[in-house]
């Protein structure tokens, strides 16, 4: 399988009273996910406008989202997938979750069957009540715990971004068990890390 553990670093932008993210004179990257497509989701989720604007305090919210559509994509690419299972483990509010849907069933035709777990019944609830709004096929939500989880099909793709405490180990330990082809993670807690390591040089 692939393993891919990254850390992606996001520079906080200053408050303004804009609602749209004014680029002006920056050279527009190529993005999967560009600006003016209109991504339901991602709409309902407030990362778009109607008018598939980025939302100013989302921009990067939307360039977290596309890059790891990119590592996605890769990995699609590297080895020709027909149809693909996936599990986002602690998907929280599923921007991703729901971008990965796009990705397959909009851009690249992919039959796919994706799944979503975390621990917040409410979060839940949101992410399938989108779902069920727009009639996505092929994409569910659930409440449960990592550790305990053991859902029927081994998945291809396993997905887990900043899963908390030991929850991001229970994820890897499922992915491999369940021979997943690539496994997608952040793991939790890297600011808290890195400052007691920043602590254990001033000693």
């Amino acid at each position: 399988y692939n393993y891919c553990r990254f850390n992606i670093r996001t520079r906080k932008k200053k408050s303004n009273n804009e609602k749209v993210v004014n680029k002006g004179h920056n050279k527009e990257k190529n993005y999967i996910l560009k600006e003016g497509m209109l991504i339901q989701p991602l709409i309902d989720l407030g990362v778009f406008t109607k008018e598939g604007k980025v939302v100013n305090s989302k921009y990067d919210k939307y360039k977290q989202i596309n890059r790891f559509i990119e590592i996605i994509d890769d990995e699609i690419k590297k080895n020709n997938y027909e149809e693909l299972t996936i599990l986002d483990f602690g998907c929280g509010k599923s921007y991703l979750t729901f971008a990965v849907h796009y990705l397959l069933t909009q851009i690249k035709g992919i039959s796919c069957q994706i799944e979503g777990l975390d621990l917040k019944e409410d979060v839940i609830k949101y992410c399938n009540d989108i779902t069920n709004k727009l009639e996505l096929k092929n994409l569910i939500f659930h409440t449960g715990n990592i550790s305990d989880y053991s859902g029927k099909d081994n998945p291809d793709i396993v997905i887990t971004l900043h899963a908390c405490d030991t929850a991001t180990d229970f994820a890897l330990q499922y992915a491999v068990e369940r021979g997943a082809k690539a496994i997608l993670s952040v793991p939790c807690c890297q600011h808290q890390i890195n400052q007691e390591l920043g602590k254990q040089k001033k000693r």
